[in-house]
């Protein structure tokens, strides 16, 4: 009887010590909370709403800087001439011959150049057009300067492309680099003309040749020419109106002297208003026009 007691007390103690291991293996482990992990890249955020949309700036090709004045100022009239030619304004200028279109073209890139407001009259045919420049704009783009040893290229250029005058009584220095520290090439006397490429952002302009840099004059002593302009007038080859140096030399140089170099360029942006007033109508016309490659100025 003692040894049943004893085997049933074995086997109820082996049943309680099963039991207890059975409820230790099904018990459920907490949930371990998540570590935060440094992440070498930030979450994107989710985009609520559409990004702004910058004005559209103008799409031109890569180009070299320089094309001479002259062919500047045709490509700029010949392209107005030829919006005016189309439907739009030919119906609002009705009985424009083409000359009068031509003429309006020439008044407009007038307004282009010296943002004053000018008006186009055809007396004949009562035909009125008022130009005006409204705003300005700018935009940033690249390109080659040519340019001859010995003087410095700038890293940024506003582009101008147009000619100016020498207005200092006392001659006006061009220089190898636009700082007064710079070699004297040679000096300009009042009133001599050239054309300026750009200005740098020390103000100073950067005179070219065949569209090549060949110096720097100060803007303060310089002036911008009137339109019209005879292109001869811009020609260095023509300066006999040196202080120290007649002959001019430093710019007759070879194809092999240019050298290349790639700047900043800060290109135009204009609104225009035209005024259009003739018998049968009144009609505002807005009109957005930017440089180019060459320095002309189109439709944009």
């Amino acid at each position: 009887m003692q040894k049943c007691w004893k085997k049933s007390t074995v086997v109820l103690i082996a049943l309680l010590l099963a039991g207890c291991a059975a409820k230790k293996s099904t018990t459920i482990p907490q949930p371990q909370q998540p570590q935060e992990v440094e992440s070498a890249k930030p979450p994107q955020a989710v985009r609520s709403h559409f990004p702004d949309v910058p004005e559209a700036q103008p799409e031109f090709p890569p180009f070299t800087l320089g094309t001479d004045y002259g062919k500047a100022a045709e490509l700029t009239v010949s392209h107005f001439n030829t919006l005016f030619q189309e439907k739009e304004f030919a119906d609002l200028l009705k009985g424009a011959s083409s000359g009068d279109q031509l003429a309006l073209a020439q008044v407009t890139l007038r307004v282009v150049q010296q943002r004053q407001p000018a008006v186009w009259i055809n007396k004949r045919k009562d035909i009125r057009v008022a130009v005006e420049h409204l705003l300005d704009s700018q935009y940033d783009s690249s390109a080659t300067l040519r340019h001859v040893e010995g003087v410095t290229p700038p890293t940024e250029l506003t582009l101008l492309n147009v000619p100016f005058w020498a207005n200092s009584g006392d001659g006006a220095n061009i220089r190898s680099a636009p700082t007064t520290d710079a070699r004297v090439i040679t000096i300009l006397r009042l009133g001599a003309t050239f054309d300026a490429l750009g200005e740098t952002p020390e103000h100073w302009l950067a005179i070219g040749r065949d569209g090549v840099l060949v110096g720097y004059i100060s803007a303060d002593l310089a002036g911008l020419v009137s339109y019209p302009l005879s292109t001869a007038e811009t020609d260095l080859d023509a300066l006999t109106g040196t202080l120290e140096k007649d002959d001019t030399q430093e710019f007759h140089f070879k194809d092999e002297q240019v050298q290349q170099t790639t700047v900043k360029m800060s290109m135009g942006c204009q609104t225009l208003e035209f005024g259009i007033s003739t018998p049968l109508a009144k009609k505002i016309k807005h009109m957005r026009v930017c440089q180019t490659a060459s320095g002309a100025w189109q439709q944009r």
